[in-house]
């Protein structure tokens, strides 16, 4: 017997939220999309966290990831 797993919907304030901070965003950087993810690049750069680099895979890894 198989049981599913049902996701649970995310509250619709949690959604509202990120979309308005995706949309703030957006507006500062004039809605260019290499812009935003200049911004995201850096931003992730200066966090300190490890980053994956995915640039490094062989072909055959990039062509099964989805």
């Amino acid at each position: 017997m198989t049981t599913h797993r049902t996701k649970k919907p995310y509250p619709a304030d949690a959604i509202a939220e990120i979309r308005q901070i995706r949309e703030e965003i957006a507006a500062e950087y004039n809605y260019a999309i290499h812009e935003i993810c200049a911004a995201s690049m850096r931003r992730q750069k200066a966090s300190g966290r490890p980053i994956v680099d995915r640039s490094r895979l062989s072909k055959a890894t990039k062509l099964r990831t989805p």
